[in-house]
């Protein structure tokens, strides 16, 4: 086991209070570069797209969860585990049952796609599954590029990537 790893029992930990400021403020997650990934999809999706993984929140109940297990000896050196009762990661996250992974992970950085690529600009959109939902059809419709307005709700919100099921196009 090349990561590191800890226990948090209490939902007063300061370390659990600084990731549920990360699930709910897009602001934070913007200062520190980072997004938060719920479940174990999104939290594949991003080591197999070369995602810089920092901190892994595991519901203590998934530890035996073969994918869960398979996900583990994939992670970098500098990752941390954190193994937390079902209890607090079901206050963290926006889920009605707690995931079984939250992973928090840099930001990616956008690439510029050719001259010729099929692009799309989005105004002022305010609903995250909606968001979602646009960039999953953008995707399947062959779209390279897709542009926000500052009005838009933040790409990288937890309720976006849930939406769209992936972290880059």
């Amino acid at each position: 086991m090349a990561y590191q790893s800890k226990i948090i029992t209490s939902p007063q930990n300061e370390e659990i209070k600084h990731l549920n400021r990360l699930v709910q403020n897009g602001r934070e997650r913007r200062k520190e570069g980072v997004m938060v990934l719920e479940g174990l999809h999104l939290t594949q999706s991003c080591l197999e797209a070369g995602g810089q993984l920092r901190r892994l929140y595991l519901n203590e109940r998934a530890l035996d969860h073969p994918e869960l297990k398979a996900l583990l000896t994939r992670l970098p050196d500098a990752a941390v585990v954190v193994t937390v009762p079902d209890s607090i990661l079901a206050r963290v996250t926006a889920l009605n049952t707690a995931a079984e992974v939250l992973a928090v992970c840099a930001r990616p950085q956008p690439a510029m796609a050719a001259a010729d690529a099929s692009r799309v600009l989005l105004e002022d959109i305010q609903d995250p599954g909606n968001l979602g939902t646009i960039l999953r059809c953008a995707a399947a419709s062959g779209v390279r590029e897709v542009f926000l307005s500052k009005g838009c709700v933040d790409i990288f919100s937890p309720k976006v990537l849930r939406a769209w099921g992936r972290i880059l196009p």
